[in-house]
């Protein structure tokens, strides 16, 4: 038997002109709290609020991912290109993770890039062939010449 709250959401869901989804994020880890049990409780809260897609940015642990695939009944997603995450999208697919995200990958890839230009070519080598360079120095680094830039 189907809940009020999903018909409700899947009648609102097929009125609109456009494909709609709710993403719901319990950031956790990215403020500096990382309580994996209370994510969890957060991500249940956002599923029964209606949530269509639920998502911890942030984890980096596969056990960690498995407790929330295997918390929730909605489509997880993890996002990949932060720091410490090494699991590939054959794995995230087995854990049973639905949707998959590079966040700000795609923007953090040419900061590093130009805060390599200022230095030598050897540093500009390890950036461009490598993938050496780290957001948290390259943020630094670019911000920096921004600010004694103005």
């Amino acid at each position: 038997m189907q809940s009020s709250e999903s018909a409700r959401r899947q009648k609102w869901h097929a009125s609109l002109p456009f494909v709609f989804t709710l993403t719901a994020r319990a950031e956790n880890s990215l403020v500096g709290r990382p309580d994996l049990r209370d994510a969890i409780k957060l991500l249940q809260a956002y599923k029964q609020a209606g949530a269509d897609v639920l998502y911890a940015p942030g984890l980096s642990i596969k056990n960690d991912v498995v407790s929330v695939v295997s918390s929730v009944d909605r489509p997880v997603n993890v996002v990949m290109g932060l720091q410490g995450v090494q699991l590939s999208l054959a794995e995230l697919s087995g854990i049973g993770v639905k949707r998959v995200s590079v966040g700000s990958a795609l923007a953090r890839r040419p900061w590093c890039l130009s805060s390599c230009l200022p230095r030598d070519e050897r540093a500009w080598h390890l950036c461009v062939c490598r993938g050496g360079c780290q957001l948290s120095g390259s943020q630094r680094h670019v911000y920096g010449v921004m600010r004694a830039t103005k």
